[in-house]
């Protein structure tokens, strides 16, 4: 017998993410009165980078920095809607990258 199926009050959205020498990403646009709360991100970096995500143009999270090659991944989990960050009402979310470098990955998100 599997498990119930869970009841979400909101739907995962998914994106592929696919930049190459960007350095503001627009990931999600800005959704009037609603925030948009990343449940999930992977990305794989091409180059040495630092990355910080934004709520339009107030930072998330601090910057991180990753080596050539490297990964940067966040989640609470499989299903878990509580998620890593949100923006704030009516602002698009958005990934700075410090370095002209190829970005790519997926993000999963919820708009609440």
């Amino acid at each position: 017998m599997g498990l119930p199926a869970r009841s979400f009050p909101h739907s995962v959205q998914r994106i592929a993410v696919n930049a190459t020498g960007i350095t503001l990403l627009e990931l999600v646009a800005a959704v009037a009165n609603r925030r948009i709360r990343v449940i999930a991100y992977s990305f794989t970096l091409s180059g040495t980078v630092g990355l910080e995500f934004r709520s339009g143009s107030t930072p998330l999270t601090g910057r991180m920095v990753y080596a050539a090659n490297g990964q940067a991944t966040g989640s609470l989990g499989s299903g878990s809607l509580a998620g890593v960050f949100q923006t704030a009402n009516g602002e698009a979310l958005n990934l700075d990258i410090d370095a002209a470098i190829n970005v790519d990955g997926h993000l999963e998100f919820v708009v609440i």
